[in-house]
């Protein structure tokens, strides 16, 4: 059975709840097109192709929508022996795109929705064209942030230096662009995380479903200060102190409490 949600006013919402109940999925396609045509329609933006996608990866389903450009590429002749120039979808680069988890919409999980920002910035007609009123909150963003950096740092294997330098270089960033005002990316925090591998730890979060926004506000310090501090926990007891602490080793874990 589909999210019960006050949907009257997001039209997105309300023709993905119709395909929940078994409308076929070009309906919903077509519905959501017109809604994202009436939303896209106010000058200056700038559109590109649109693609819807139905998929299931292991036991959860998505639903997708992405936008894509035109590219340039070029192909050999055989015949006339010249470089031709043809058109073709640029399927490396997303422009932008949402993705939404259908198991999670079932459950009446807030962070049901996840925005994928491409080589353009998530456009308010594109929050406006999915109901942005239902965009995951900054303090979800943080909590899901904060589980899919330590389970990647985890498997990545990097040691406790490599996680301090790491989580400091996140946190001053972040504080930076609270301070401006601005909007915090997935893809600039993947690049802090392993500059080597700048798309590394944002495609672990987007196959691993971490639900982390593509791009997001904070106004709030506080919702990622689990990036500088530790809380242990056991029975009868909770500790919270600053990483450094442990780094400097003035505070060494010993026993089974649970960071």
């Amino acid at each position: 059975m589909a999210l019960l949600r006050k949907i009257k006013n997001y039209p997105f919402q309300k023709y993905l709840a119709e395909y929940q109940s078994g409308k076929d999925f070009l309906d919903f396609s077509l519905k959501a097109m017109n809604t994202l045509k009436k939303a896209i329609n106010i000058p200056p933006t700038k559109g590109g192709y649109v693609i819807f996608i139905h998929y299931s990866q292991g036991s959860t389903d998505f639903v997708v929508t992405t936008m894509l450009d035109n590219s340039a590429q070029f192909s050999v002749n055989e015949e006339k022996l010249i470089i031709e120039k043809l058109s073709a979808l640029n399927i490396d680069e997303l422009v932008r795109a949402n993705r939404v988890n259908i198991n999670k919409w079932n459950d009446n999980d807030d962070a049901y929705l996840t925005f994928i920002k491409g080589k353009r910035d998530v456009s308010i007609f594109f929050q406006e064209f999915i109901g942005n009123t239902d965009l995951t909150s900054a303090k979800v963003n943080a909590n899901n942030l904060k589980d899919a950096l330590q389970e990647y740092m985890r498997v990545m294997g990097f040691d406790r230096d490599k996680k301090f330098k790491v989580s400091k270089e996140i946190e001053d960033y972040i504080f930076k662009k609270i301070d401006s005002e601005e909007d915090i990316e997935l893809d600039s925090i993947s690049a802090l995380v392993d500059a080597e591998n700048p798309r590394g730890f944002r495609d672990y979060s987007l196959e691993n479903d971490k639900s982390v926004s593509g791009r997001f506000r904070a106004t709030k310090k506080g919702n990622f200060y689990f990036l500088h501090r530790t809380v242990v926990k056991g029975t009868g007891y909770k500790l919270e102190f600053d990483k450094e602490l442990i780094k400097k080793d003035v505070v060494i874990r010993d026993g089974s409490g649970r960071m």
